[in-house]
């Protein structure tokens, strides 16, 4: 923690890392746990949430393994899957649409039904964009101008 107040967020993380490797090894599960939700948090510190949500999901694991409480991981996750989708958005509205991709189908399976279904959906369309480019040789061109993609 001390590490990260200080903005050394590398050595931060070398720490967490090694002490994963030290529970994993000891079949620690609940410091395991611990250790990723604290990873997690440390990924979205510095934005990075896809990273962030993957350590997230890799802790409600192992609580799920020692049956704990998994009320603050879920919380974390549901958080993450929205910053995700934001993050998402941000890309999409940029023309990256490799990292949108990265961010919404991380985010799907911790996201609310409403935000899920929104962001399978754009994936769908992101998808069809990358797939047939400036709709082209789309098979419903009109599906495609509707949904903002001309």
């Amino acid at each position: 923690m001390l590490l990260i107040q200080q903005g050394r967020l590398a050595e931060a993380k070398t720490c967490y890392e090694q002490a994963l490797a030290v529970n994993t090894r000891l079949s620690d599960y609940a410091g395991a746990a611990i250790t990723l939700f604290n990873l997690a948090n440390l990924e979205a510190v510095k934005e990075n949430v896809v990273e962030a949500l993957n350590y997230a999901a890799r802790a409600k694991g192992m609580q799920d393994k020692i049956n704990a409480d998994p009320g603050s991981c879920a919380e974390l996750l549901r958080r993450l899957a929205l910053a995700a989708m934001k993050q998402g958005m941000a890309h999409e509205k940029n023309g990256e649409l490799e990292e949108a991709l990265a961010c919404y189908r991380a985010s799907v399976p911790y996201a609310g039904e409403k935000n899920r279904r929104a962001m399978l959906q754009e994936i769908e369309l992101i998808e069809r964009v990358m797939r047939y480019g400036q709709g082209k040789d789309c098979p419903d061109p009109e599906k495609f101008k509707s949904a903002g993609h001309s």
